[in-house]
């Protein structure tokens, strides 16, 4: 495969390296094997039979590497082939310790590291979990791999979770941008500018190098160092605040964090009834097929399509989740899931999801110089709804 071009560096890598690189093989015993259920929600490209081939695995490669953070760029492409070579080599899988993704030979050779076309959710994932009753803890896992820190955003409400997810990725992005453009010896900066160009990285693969040069943005984040928690892989993580120059409170700031990264302020909707106004459910059938028309024409890059869909779970109530668009077909929508829901539990932020039209409640259009339309059943939007 196109893989084998990086060989020759695969080689002056093994040469240069020695002793920093090795292979060791192990069994469960030795290194921690993912659990089927791990496998199955969180293999890239798995099939049931991939899950029961990898989960009945007795035995692992496991690549070790060290390297000067300087030259990350160009070592861990190289690291990557090798990787990829072991495993079709030898009809396995390839387990990113680092950011605990599994990935089939396929999907692994996707997601070779490029700086001129980079999808973050390749090589870093973002873990959540309860802090504590109604609040949660984000922390991503991968950064090590480009010589950077972990980032956290910990001890916020669950209704914030999708625009915290945003923030902790867009800054993921930008951090790797910047580390991997200035390696040595840069310390990390008290801030970091963010923006919509941040966002495209979660969504779609970016040139790190346009990343930098994109325009100032009004939004920054705070990085301090803080103590890691039990199981977390380094020592230290770096946590996301609000800037010292901005005015009000935590809430205030993903909101207005929220508006410039999204075009609204987008809080998970959920409740054991989940009933809209009259007023809006006319509004959006007056819409609605205004909407299907203009998904089906050509679009500007960066323009973003989104329903809000009612997702029922018997005995528990009603879940209003927000997905982007990226198909219309006869069997329905086909779309990647944005919300982050609560009630639940098989569904994840960033899973495709076919939904009914019959279960879509809301739409809007994120249009590629930020104006947004629709957004019916939450906060004003800059335009109204399709002409």
């Amino acid at each position: 495969g196109a893989h084998n071009q990086l060989f020759p560096e695969v080689m002056r890598l093994l040469k240069e390296q020695g002793h920093s690189l090795r292979l060791d093989l192990g069994g469960p015993d030795q290194l921690r094997f993912p659990e089927p259920k791990y496998l199955a929600e969180f293999g890239v490209g798995f099939e049931q039979p991939d899950v029961l081939r990898c989960a009945a695995s007795g035995k692992a490669l496991q690549l070790v590497l060290t390297c000067d953070a300087a030259a990350v760029g160009r070592t861990y492409p190289a690291v990557q082939a090798l990787v990829l070579a072991l495993a079709e080599e030898s009809h396995g899988y390839v387990y990113d310790v680092n950011s605990k993704l599994l990935f089939t030979p396929a999907e692994y050779a996707r997601s070779l590291f490029s700086k001129t076309d980079f999808a973050l959710a390749r090589h870093v994932s973002i873990q959540q979990y309860s802090y504590r009753p109604g609040r949660l803890r984000l922390v991503t896992l991968g950064l090590a791999k480009f010589g950077c820190p972990e980032l956290e955003m910990r001890d916020f409400p669950v209704e914030h979770a999708l625009a915290c997810r945003h923030l902790v990725a867009a800054a993921a992005a930008r951090l790797v941008a910047d580390r991997l453009a200035q390696p040595a010896g840069v310390a990390l900066p008290a801030e970091l500018p963010l923006g919509f160009d941040g966002l495209l990285a979660i969504r779609q693969p970016v040139s790190l190098d346009s990343l930098r040069k994109a325009p100032a943005s009004s939004l920054k984040v705070a990085l301090a160092m803080g103590e890691s928690d039990e199981g977390d892989p380094q020592e230290n993580v770096v946590r996301l605040s609000p800037p010292v120059d901005f005015k009000g409170d935590e809430g205030q700031w993903i909101a207005a964090a929220a508006r410039e990264l999204l075009g609204f302020e987008e809080k998970l909707d959920y409740a054991q009834s989940a009933e809209i106004p009259a007023r809006v459910r006319q509004q959006f059938q007056e819409t609605f097929p205004r909407f299907r028309e203009a998904f089906a024409k050509p679009r500007q890059d960066g323009e973003r399509f989104y329903v809000k869909f009612r997702y029922e779970l018997e005995g528990t109530g009603v879940e209003l989740l927000w997905a982007e668009l990226t198909g219309w077909t006869e069997s329905g929508l086909d779309t990647r899931l944005v919300s982050e829901p609560v009630l639940v539990k098989s569904l994840t932020a960033g899973k495709p999801v076919l939904v009914a039209e019959a279960d879509v409640v809301d739409w809007m259009i994120r249009r590629a110089d930020g104006s947004v339309q629709g957004n019916l059943t939450g906060g004003p939007a800059k335009e109204g709804g399709l002409k």
